[in-house]
């Protein structure tokens, strides 16, 4: 396990899909593979951070059952 994915539910989500493991949009059937996880969490993650939040702040998230929603909590 590497530094990062210790630190992290995100990171340790990721380390721990096997190759047939996908997020899945029921609603909508819109699929994210295994290796396209860890680039758009990111993604989300920097938005947050670029919107001026830091570690240690406190985040309240609106969810939705959507990948949007799913994706901003693995990126928070």
């Amino acid at each position: 396990m590497t530094a990062a994915a210790k630190g992290n539910f995100a990171g340790r989500l990721v380390e721990r899909l096997g190759p047939g493991s996908c997020l899945i949009d029921a609603a909508t059937g819109r699929t994210i593979r295994p290796e396209d996880l860890p680039r758009l969490i990111a993604a989300y993650g920097f938005s947050l951070t670029s919107a001026g939040l830091r570690e240690g702040d406190r985040l309240l998230i609106g969810c939705s059952l959507s990948l949007s929603s799913a994706l901003v909590y693995l990126g928070a």
